[in-house]
């Protein structure tokens, strides 16, 4: 049996935690000092997880999960949390996809010239090539 594969992807999240101080700023004085330029955090450390045996027997079709990250000043995950909805047999690929997580770096997010907390999420896609590849023949 081929391998499974698993892939990751990356979304950025355009909001910074200091946007939303920036928004209790009257009108005026927002027009007198524009919010500086928000650039998000970017990976410097990407891993991809690896299906063991016993999951790989199970996958029967691509498992998309999703995984918040809060990346702190250093660039260091400080937290993932899993966004999506998870059922029974996802429970350890759901599991994975979290424990992966927390193994990325990145360069930090920065508002302006200040260093700044961020985050992103990271799409993990769970599958098996056998049956994409039939998939896409069907």
């Amino acid at each position: 049996m081929p391998e499974p594969f698993s892939t990751v992807t990356i979304e950025a999240n355009t909001e910074s935690h200091a946007r939303g101080l920036v928004g209790k700023i009257p009108p005026l004085l927002r027009r007198l000092h524009p919010a500086p330029e928000y650039e998000p955090p970017t990976p410097v450390h990407e891993s991809t997880p690896v299906v063991d045996d016993h999951l790989r027997r199970s996958l029967k079709s691509e498992v998309p999960l999703d995984v918040r990250v809060y990346i702190n000043r250093s660039g260091k995950v400080d937290y993932a949390e899993l966004l999506s909805d998870i059922t029974g047999g996802s429970r350890d690929l759901a599991a994975l996809a979290v424990f992966d997580a927390r193994h990325w770096e990145f360069t930090p997010a920065r508002l302006g010239t200040r260093i700044v907390p961020g985050r992103v999420i990271l799409h993990y896609r769970f599958g098996n090539p056998v049956l994409a590849i039939s998939r896409d023949q069907e």
